[in-house]
């Protein structure tokens, strides 16, 4: 199992579609094995998502951070320097925007 930290005022974690929604406040861990389910996360009013990932010695791992704001643009921890340009981006308007990781 994989443990996610998530940096952000509120979000909304899709557990699985069968269980619905779950809220989760900043800082708080959830294990989530991402090999067999994909992560859902519903945006807020900010402009920011940032998912960490640690390992089962609560080691960082990495993340994936989402900035919503013009340009658009996403940054994968430990495995980009920068953060870059979605090739296509998203609508305008980030609250209830649903990102599937």
């Amino acid at each position: 199992m994989i443990m996610i930290l998530i940096f952000m005022t509120l979000v909304q974690l899709q557990i699985s579609p069968a269980l619905g929604w779950n809220m989760v406040e900043t800082g708080n861990y959830v294990d989530f094995d991402l090999s067999t389910t994909s992560l859902e996360v519903k945006q807020n009013d900010k402009n920011t998502i940032s998912v960490n990932f640690e390992d089962k010695s609560e080691e960082p791992s990495g993340a994936i951070i989402i900035k919503t704001d013009s340009p658009a643009q996403y940054k994968l921890e430990k495995c980009a320097q920068k953060s870059l340009d979605f090739p296509n981006p998203p609508p305008s308007g980030s609250a209830g925007r649903v990102w599937r990781i």
